[in-house]
């Protein structure tokens, strides 16, 4: 095959690719022009009438669509062409008015040349246009001008968008704001400076995300704004659920004395829902409220009671999650506080003027964590009635709305009941009079003791104390136990006209700890002779023989009446 055009051939070509090098510039140029039109088109009616967010969806969509057409029929056309050797060649004859000479001589370059007919002539016709070509200026038809025309276009529009963005670079940013569907605000002649929920400020920052509050389920929201500008006498909080369905409106009042102020409630929100604000013209980025529940807490107590009234029939308050129980002194009291519907954060209980943070600990099988007392408090060991209160903060920041209040009242371990009493008081000096007594207690008798005093008549300051223990602990004591106690005389050295004082003292049974005593009143025993203690025998008698007849006649006297 010749060669002779082959310099034709990359003249041609460097052609090709510097009209297809404008064409896509020009395209870029043309594109970039339609999409900045667009944008300042889209923010235009977007500033001019504010729409809402389904507003902006349909606007979106519409304004995407109308550019995507535009691209199609304008930009496209200078991108899809791909010129050939021959339609270059063709562009160039045009240019030049020659005749087909160029795109023959292309054309016998091809291999099926051969079969066409001369050789001869076919030789001469390629030496004619490589002659030709040589001599040719092939810079036709490369748009040069047009591709100015939109560069020049595109670097005014650009010129005027960097301009706007410079000059109002806040409307700027809450334009493409809005454009990704937020709910920002164009600068308006009233402005909302600050938003205060229940205390707690709320951040507008329009570059964060919106802002979302986490309330308790059923509490009202006290709402403060303050305003710039022009200050309106109103305001309002529209509220609407996740369904952009308006719920309702509450009005906001100025504060008095502070006219740029304004207050208002949001009552017993009970569900999920975004507020907006409004005051004059200016209306506030949609806050969503969440409503979440409060933290709820059960309170166990289990009362472990001291060893020594394990096995007492004593009742005390059987509801583990009673917040007032009766407590018998000396047991330990046991927290379990559990959250059934969350997580907690910490929890606390105050007794008096003192708190204590209480532990948790997951336990084995359980679903939730079990909070409980530390070591070293006043329910290690009860020994006085307790009030308490406890208070939680679940993983929300959430608190109870009123704390737990409750008391464990003490059941005191009561001291031992005793009866002492004797049949006679009159003792001869080497007697042994017994008296008789009931002792009893609600856990047990551990022993009974008697103090036994005497006085001398001749002898006013001679005393003698003596104690005659009973031992009767045992690790089952009686419950009640009644006898009587022996007071052996003759190792004191008693005469006529000395007493004897006795009174006996009953000790319960408190384990390991001691117990508590009580003591019976005193018993006096006169020391005399014989013969005083036979008369009192028979006085004795007498009034026993008296007591016998009158029941006898108050008998005969029944009978009678009954005949």
């Amino acid at each position: 095959m010749s060669t002779e055009l082959a310099d034709l051939r990359t003249r041609i070509r460097s052609l090709q690719q510097r009209r297809a090098a404008i064409r896509f510039a020009t395209a870029g140029c043309l594109g970039l022009t339609i999409l900045c039109g667009g944008l300042v088109t889209w923010y235009a009616c977007d500033r001019l009438f504010n729409f809402s967010i389904a507003a902006r969806i349909g606007l979106n969509l519409c304004v995407m669509g109308i550019l995507s057409l535009l691209i199609k029929q304008r930009v496209l056309p200078f991108i899809a062409p791909r010129e050939s050797d021959e339609e270059i060649a063709l562009i160039v004859e045009r240019k030049h008015q020659l005749d087909s000479s160029l795109i023959a001589a292309l054309q016998f370059e091809s291999p099926h040349a051969v079969t066409w007919g001369s050789a001869q002539l076919t030789s001469a016709v390629v030496h004619d246009a490589a002659r030709l070509g040589s001599s040719l200026t092939l810079d036709e038809g490369q748009g040069v001008h047009r591709l100015s025309q939109h560069a020049l276009a595109l670097v005014g529009m650009l010129t005027m968008l960097i301009a706007g963005i410079i000059t109002w670079p806040a409307d700027a940013l809450i334009f493409w704001n809005r454009v990704c569907l937020r709910s920002d605000q164009y600068p308006t002649r009233t402005q909302i400076a600050s938003v205060t929920m229940n205390g707690h400020p709320v951040s507008f920052n329009s570059i964060s995300p919106p802002p979302r509050i986490r309330v308790p389920f059923g509490q009202t929201i006290a709402v403060e704004l303050s305003a710039q500008g022009e200050i309106p006498t109103n305001g309002f909080a529209t509220l609407s659920n996740l369904k952009h369905e308006v719920l309702t409106r509450v009005k906001l009042q100025p504060i008095a004395n502070q006219a740029t102020q304004f207050r208002g409630n949001l009552t017993q929100l009970v569900e999920s829902t975004d507020v907006t604000f409004a005051l004059g013209d200016a209306v506030s980025r949609q806050i969503a409220i969440d409503v979440v529940p409060l933290p709820f807490v059960d309170v166990d107590w289990n009362i472990e009671r001291p060893k020594y009234a394990v096995s007492s029939s004593i009742e005390e308050s059987a509801d583990r999650g009673a917040r007032q129980r009766s407590v018998l002194e000396g047991s330990a009291a046991r927290l379990e506080l559990t959250c059934s519907n969350k997580r907690l954060q910490s929890a606390r209980m105050l007794v008096a003027d003192t708190t204590y943070e209480l532990a948790s600990a997951v336990e084995p099988g359980a679903t939730a964590t079990v909070w409980s007392l530390p070591t070293g408090t006043p329910f290690d060991c009860l020994r006085e009635s307790i009030k308490y209160e406890i208070q939680v903060v679940d993983q929300d920041g959430l608190s109870l709305e009123r704390p737990i209040l409750g008391q464990l009242r003490l059941v005191a371990d009561r001291a031992p009941r005793l009866t002492a009493s004797a049949v006679t008081r009159k003792v001869l000096p080497t007697a042994e009079p017994r008296i008789d007594y009931v002792a009893t207690d609600d856990f047990g008798i551990a022993a009974i003791h008697a103090t036994i005093e005497i006085s001398h008549e001749t002898e006013d300051s001679s005393k003698f104390e003596v104690t005659e223990p009973v031992p009767t602990t045992s690790d089952s004591p009686m419950l009640i136990r009644q006898g009587r106690f022996p007071i052996p005389l003759s190792g004191y050295s008693l005469r006529k006209g000395d007493t004897v004082q006795v009174v006996l003292h009953a000790e319960d049974w408190r384990g390991e700890r001691p117990g508590q005593r009580t003591d019976s009143p005193s018993i006096t025993f006169s020391v005399v002779e014989l013969a005083e203690v036979l008369l009192e025998s028979s006085e004795d008698d007498k009034k026993s023989a008296r007591q016998l007849d009158e029941i006898l006649k108050r008998e005969q006297s029944i009978r009678t009446e009954k005949k």
